[in-house]
């Protein structure tokens, strides 16, 4: 029997399973919703400024995060999805404050992820995950600086391949010390490990592409493009963070 409340006051309880998975999609979808409400409402301007600032109150909440992991911190408020309800709380409330100021907005961004980014950097010691991470992330690199589409559209391609090539290294080459919690990454490690990098670098694609195609205004599509990328950035900045720290 599930019981929703659990997530939030027992969060560490059960892993991902299936009914968690659909109850936290949900959480998810109604929270973008509710935030392209506040910021329609707010006529907030989705461009390059606005979606830089983004990721560093992920870079926050990743930190607040893999802390957690690394039991520096620990409190029920840190952990899935209390954790990123809170960041997004705070996001928005600098957002209000700084509707106008993008530049303000980004600066707090960057002191609030330096705090607890700042706690994690004596840590950092797999130097050779970081040498895979960064190897096989080149060639993705090189062919999107040299594609003609969008800065968003890249954005959601880099996000989504980036977490699958960090997922990827954390179980192929540190499974000793790193799991893979995510029930659909799961699915497709237990066949083939690297066919999750694909299915990620054909779904940033993909995305990108049918948004494009999609008769939608331009802040829709901005704040659809932003919601990928931001949700592939999370992931795997998380990921990434508690992978140089094994």
């Amino acid at each position: 029997m599930i019981n929703p409340i659990e997530y939030f006051t027992e969060p560490l309880k059960e892993g991902y399973t299936f009914e968690k998975t659909l109850v936290l999609g949900i959480i998810f979808l109604l929270f973008v919703f509710l935030i392209y409400k506040i910021l329609k409402k707010l006529k907030v301007k989705i461009n390059y400024l606005f979606s830089l600032s983004i990721f560093f109150y992920i870079l926050f909440g990743a930190s607040l995060r893999v802390l957690m992991d690394l039991k520096i911190l620990n409190s029920i408020l840190l952990v899935t999805p209390n954790i990123w309800l809170i960041v997004g709380s705070i996001t928005l409330l600098s957002l209000l404050i700084n509707r106008k100021n993008y530049k303000m907005f980004l600066i707090i961004g960057i002191i609030l992820s330096m705090l607890p980014f700042s706690l994690l950097i004596p840590n950092f010691k797999n130097f050779y995950g970081f040498s895979l991470v960064f190897f096989f992330i080149l060639p993705v690199i090189f062919v999107l600086k040299h594609v003609k589409t969008s800065l968003s559209n890249k954005a959601i391609i880099f996000s989504q391949y980036f977490d699958g090539i960090v997922a990827y290294v954390s179980v192929k080459y540190f499974s000793d010390k790193l799991v893979e919690q995510h029930l659909l990454a799961n699915i497709l490690f237990s066949y083939l490990p690297e066919l999750y990098i694909f299915v990620k670098l054909f779904f940033g694609f993909l995305v990108a592409f049918l948004i494009d195609r999609e008769k939608l205004t331009k802040f829709q599509k901005n704040y659809l493009k932003l919601v990928i990328a931001a949700f592939g950035a999370t992931t795997s900045t998380r990921s990434f963070l508690l992978l140089l720290s094994v």
